[in-house]
């Protein structure tokens, strides 16, 4: 390494963001700077200590250590600083510009009706809603709800965060059996696993992985238990650009859904090459993440809406690096 350097951010949503996990306020994170051989790169750590990935507290740690010795070896359980360093080092430079369809992000609750048609009113046709945050009547009414409105134009995926026991996820399943729901994802905590796989033969509603799949040897671990998937990859979480891709080729038939871990323009930019990079995939990715920041703050890049193309240049990154 030439030169590595990292800044830290700091990125309020426009309001708290609900989850099982609870309110999340804001996104923080570390940008990564390399230059080497006159080529300068950026990745982005993106954390999610509740997901079991590192802390930024351990990532900069690492980045500091790395600064004063570039022949340290990076321990594998950091797996958002070396998918940065990947990133940085120009690992995903060559993908092709590919087009995405992008399903767009409901918010938990209530307000999830009025969200939902104004994304339909704006094009989109896969939606995502997060659940296990209110009661489960409440949340299965307006589940019912949001169908009907669905009836014919889109398809709904339920996220719960990992935030339901075994008896609620069948409660869930069973009550999806009844609705063209396209998948239940991370109902059960990492560890659980196998309660997932057995849940996903009796009922006919897909299970996805998301959680479960951020530790090292994840992926190849849970094919097994889901030969076919859905995994939802989030690419910031996944360590080695090389490892992935190197899994990746030899289980074509796993479905893979990419999603977004809230990251800067910089993180979004790496997340949607490596989406592109795989011929694989179809399914619409999860990036409507970009619709809970405020526009104006500077970290962003990409326009929202039902299609994103990655094609960001570097000195856009450098604009958002100085900007720090």
């Amino acid at each position: 390494m030439d030169s590595l350097a990292w800044k830290p951010y700091c990125r309020p949503f426009r309001s708290p963001l609900r989850t099982a996990h609870g309110e999340w306020p804001q996104r923080e994170g570390l940008i990564v700077r390399l230059e080497h051989e006159g080529q300068v790169g950026f990745g982005e750590v993106a954390p999610l200590e509740d997901f079991g990935t590192e802390s930024l507290l351990d990532a900069s740690e690492a980045l500091d250590a790395l600064i004063e010795d570039p022949e340290l070896e990076l321990p594998p359980e950091l797996v958002c600083t070396r998918f940065a360093l990947d990133c940085a080092a120009g690992m995903l430079e060559r993908a092709p510009a590919r087009p995405h369809h992008v399903a767009g992000l409901l918010p938990a609750g209530i307000t999830a009706y009025a969200a939902l048609q104004t994304l339909l009113d704006q094009g989109f046709t896969t939606f995502k809603w997060k659940i296990g945050v209110e009661s489960m009547e409440a949340e299965q009414h307006l589940c019912r709800e949001l169908f009907k409105l669905l009836h014919g134009k889109g398809i709904l995926r339920l996220d719960a965060n990992a935030g339901l026991d075994y008896a609620a996820t069948e409660a869930w399943m069973a009550f999806l059996e009844d609705y063209p729901v396209e998948f239940l994802e991370q109902p059960l905590p990492p560890g659980e696993e196998a309660s997932m796989a057995i849940l996903a033969e009796r009922y006919s509603v897909p299970v996805a992985l998301d959680e479960s799949l951020c530790q090292p040897g994840a992926l190849t671990a849970f094919t097994e238990l889901f030969p076919k998937g859905p995994f939802v990859i989030k690419p910031a979480l996944i360590g080695s650009v090389k490892s992935y891709l190197s899994w990746r080729a030899f289980r074509p038939g796993v479905r893979v859904v990419y999603s977004s871990a809230f990251e800067t323009a910089i993180g979004i930019e790496a997340a949607l090459r490596l989406a592109s990079m795989d011929e694989h995939s179809s399914a619409a990715v999860g990036f409507g993440t970009l619709e809970y920041f405020p526009h104006e703050d500077g970290f962003s890049g990409h326009i929202y809406g039902p299609i994103l193309t990655p094609g960001l240049p570097v000195d856009a990154f450098e604009r958002l690096w100085k900007r720090l």
